[in-house]
């Protein structure tokens, strides 16, 4: 039964995440921001910004050319 293995699987990986002596390291730096990780998503916010903009600028001149 091969759903089973999954299951085993799935529970054994949840067992060692709850495990709190697993890796103190990883644990103390769970859930900061870094300022990299930070510099990243607005540049990615202003690559979305700029794409939209592009492509509204679009739209709107190939609506103009309707009329």
């Amino acid at each position: 039964m091969p759903e089973l293995a999954y299951l085993n699987a799935l529970l054994t990986l949840l067992r060692g995440r709850l495990d709190p002596g697993r890796d103190q390291d990883l644990n103390r730096e769970r859930g900061s921001v870094t300022l990299e990780q930070v510099a990243i998503a607005a540049g990615l916010l202003a690559i979305a910004i700029a794409a939209v903009a592009i492509i509204a600028k679009v739209v709107l001149s190939y609506t103009n050319k309707l009329n």
